[in-house]
C-alpha cells in the first residue's frame, strides 16, 4: 500500500511539472471560427488534390477531357470521389 502512495505522489509531481511545462509555452489561442476555417481549408485542400489526380488519370486514359467532364468532376463531393 505504501508503494501505491509513493507511486502516487511522484506521478502527481511529473504530472504537475509537465503541466507548468506547458503553460509557460507560449501557445496561441485559436477560435472556434478559425477551427471551422482551418477545417474547411483542408477539406477543400483534399477535395481540390482528389480532382486533380482523378483528371490526371482520366486524361492518361483518354486524351482530352471535355470541359463538361472537367466540371462535372470538379462540382462532385469530396465523399463521391474515390481515387
Amino acid at each position: 500500500m505504501e508503494a501505491i502512495v509513493v507511486w502516487l505522489q511522484m506521478w502527481g509531481s511529473q504530472v504537475s511539472f509537465q503541466f507548468n511545462a506547458l503553460k509557460n509555452q507560449k501557445m496561441p489561442y485559436i477560435t472556434s471560427v478559425e477551427r471551422i476555417g482551418m477545417r474547411k481549408g483542408e477539406e477543400k485542400g483534399r477535395h481540390d488534390g482528389k480532382v486533380a489526380m482523378l483528371l490526371e488519370l482520366l486524361q492518361e486514359r483518354f486524351g482530352l477531357i471535355p470541359e463538361s467532364v472537367q466540371k462535372h468532376v470538379e462540382s462532385a463531393k469530396l465523399d463521391d470521389i474515390n481515387v
